[in-house]
């Protein structure tokens, strides 16, 4: 009945076969130390509430900064049903939830070997086959919140009930007082389902506006604002639905609405520290700069593994020459999960905020000890210090020191022949000495690179031709030009 109605939701990883998510239990490596992060987050946070736990679906809220390893998900479970409800609803509950199983595996076990009729040794033959199943997922996936996990445990409960050799002989209907009692019983369970179906189907919209990127969406703030649910309040990816709200919001410029459902998301969620990140567009677009800087970085610390929110707060730190709060920032990484890139991002950053040569030395130490064959490491050394020596170029040509700027800009040519802005330098180094035959070779190896588009190097190109006598090269370089100034007037005396 299950893979009759999946049929059609073949690419909904939600509603996989009862078969499929056995299969997925997986063991490599990897898995098995992201899983062993989820259990300890669990166990941590049964320990602080043993009693009444962190609250039913809240594990994938609390846990994020118990596995601060990966920017590119949060750990929505903890691929330990038991563990899981130690969480959030209680050790003792979870202990009530492990003893149904260890109830149905002696039961089960108990009619297969000592009953006689086959019908019923046959049922729970199938039913142990089926607690089998899922009781494996249970410890190591999260049947709990799977549907077709929930059908399983569904027939395995009605089978241990109905599977006996009694036969009841009285046909009359139950005591309408139990049933009456069976259906007060359901009730609150199916407001929370409808709530929970309400969620989806909100969730469901919102991901197909993609407002994340999108500047607008079918839906608008007051929408989303008037379908958010309360059971529960937050996306299966733990963002607040409210969160999506200020989103909306910041699209539609309503900035001060924005705000304050922003501030409602953070103290829904205050691990994902994209409430803050909005904040922060939100300042900068009012023009609000030290706010902007503020929000950012709370951003940041929030989410200390972000390379977005990094980059962000790193290039305001270093427009500010605030160099302390960028190596505040890098040392925020948690242990063993500073990467080259954010190391290159802080080292460039430091370097425009104007840090001194050996706080520089020490930092590039740093990241030789750390990441001693790592090639973007390697590449961001060798970028910075060509760069120095093109800056450092061009103030020695302007104190009239040509040969020792010649000198400096080969340096930088040595350590990268292929670097577009070394040899561009060293055209306008013979250029600007009126040799326009030397400077000749190197512009057109800097234009034979990715990188050059303004249609600067271009025009210089077409006038040290024009000084080398060579009309046709000139009148092609001044057309490559471009919109460049007098590119267009030297065309016209040039190539009539």
């Amino acid at each position: 009945m299950a893979n009759q109605v999946l049929e059609k939701a073949q690419t909904d990883e939600r509603f996989v076969s009862t078969a499929d998510r056995l299969t997925k239990v997986n063991v490599n490596d990897g898995s098995i130390n992201r899983r062993i992060t989820f259990y300890k987050a669990a166990v941590a946070l049964a320990k602080q509430n043993p009693i009444t736990g962190i609250g039913l679906g809240n594990y994938r809220v609390e846990s994020i900064p118990y596995d601060l390893t990966t920017n590119l998900s949060v750990p929505l479970h903890a691929h330990n049903d038991f563990l899981e409800l130690a969480a959030e609803t209680g050790i003792f509950n979870s202990l009530l939830y492990f003893s149904i199983f260890v109830v149905l595996l002696f039961v089960n076990l108990k009619r297969l070997i000592r009953t006689k009729d086959n019908q019923v040794r046959n049922i729970a033959l199938l039913t142990l086959l089926l607690l089998i199943v899922y009781g494996v997922d249970a410890l190591f996936n999260f049947p709990f919140y799977r549907p077709t996990m929930q059908l399983c445990f569904s027939f395995l409960m009605a089978f241990t009930f109905v599977n006996t050799e009694k036969q009841i002989e009285d046909k009359t209907s139950l005591n309408k007082k139990i049933l009456l009692g069976f259906v007060v019983l359901c009730v609150l369970p199916l407001y929370v389902t409808y709530q929970a179906y309400k969620t989806s189907k909100l969730e469901y919209l919102i991901q197909t506006d993609n407002i994340n990127f999108a500047a607008s969406g079918v839906l608008k703030g007051d929408d989303v604002v008037n379908l958010s649910p309360k059971i529960p309040n937050v996306f299966q990816s733990s963002e607040a639905f409210v969160e999506y709200a200020g989103i909306y919001y910041f699209r539609e410029k309503a900035y001060d609405k924005a705000i304050k459902l922003l501030d409602s998301a953070n103290k829904i969620n205050p691990y994902l520290g994209r409430p803050n990140f909005y904040k922060y567009l939100i300042a900068a677009e009012r023009g609000l700069p030290d706010s902007a800087y503020f929000y950012v970085k709370s951003a940041f610390y929030q989410r200390p593994i972000s390379d977005n929110f990094f980059e962000t707060a790193t290039t305001l730190a270093s427009s500010r020459r605030d160099t302390t709060e960028i190596l505040k920032m890098y040392a925020a990484f948690p242990e063993g999960v500073t990467k080259p890139k954010s190391w290159s991002t802080a080292y460039f950053s430091l370097n425009n905020a104007g840090y001194s040569k050996a706080g520089l030395a020490d930092f590039k130490a740093l990241a030789l000890k750390s990441f001693p064959k790592d090639t973007l490491v390697q590449k961001a050394i060798s970028q910075l210090a060509i760069t120095n020596y093109i800056i450092e170029g061009q103030r020695l040509f302007a104190a009239g020191k040509h040969q020792e700027a010649l000198n400096t800009y080969e340096r930088g040519l040595k350590l990268d022949p292929s670097n577009i802005y070394v040899n561009q330098n060293i055209g306008f180094y013979y250029f600007n000495l009126s040799k326009a035959g030397a400077a000749i070779p190197y512009f057109k190896k800097a234009l034979a690179l990715p990188g050059l588009n303004n249609g600067k190097t271009e025009f210089f190109l077409g006038l040290c031709y024009v000084n080398v006598g060579d009309k046709a090269n000139a009148c092609n370089y001044f057309k490559l030009a471009g919109n460049y100034p007098d590119a267009a007037k030297l065309l016209a005396i040039h190539c009539r």
